[in-house]
């Protein structure tokens, strides 16, 4: 009868141990499987702040080929006006020379012949 109670007691502490060990792997488990959401949330957070990090890059990019065609633009604007002031000067310089020519024509025409000459010499 002791070999009997002994081998009851051997079973109940068994079992016992047993089902310790699931709850223990059980609990391992769900604690496991806390950190794997936790690690998983985290790993989402950092996903979108870096699709919110691209999309403003995108945006950035996209201003600075705004502001470079303008550039470009208005520097072709301003070429443009140059080059029309610059013909525009061309043109006042030769009606210029052809209205001084027709002076000093007129000028010996009248016979200040000198009056003419001194305007010509330079310092």
């Amino acid at each position: 009868m002791r070999q009997w109670a002994c081998l009851a007691m051997g079973v109940v502490i068994g079992v016992s141990l047993w089902t310790a060990g699931c709850e223990e792997s059980s609990t391992s488990t769900s604690r496991r499987a806390r950190l794997v959401a936790d690690e998983n949330l985290q790993l989402k957070q950092q996903l979108k702040a870096c699709r919110a990090e691209v999309e403003e890059q995108k945006r950035m990019v996209a201003d600075a080929q705004k502001q470079a065609e303008q550039i470009a633009s208005d520097s072709g604007e301003a070429n443009i006006k140059l080059l029309k002031a610059l013909a525009d000067m061309g043109k006042q310089l030769e009606a210029m020379s052809a209205e001084n020519e027709r002076l000093k024509a007129q000028l010996r025409a009248a016979g200040i012949q000198g009056a003419a000459d001194a305007g010509n010499s330079t310092p």
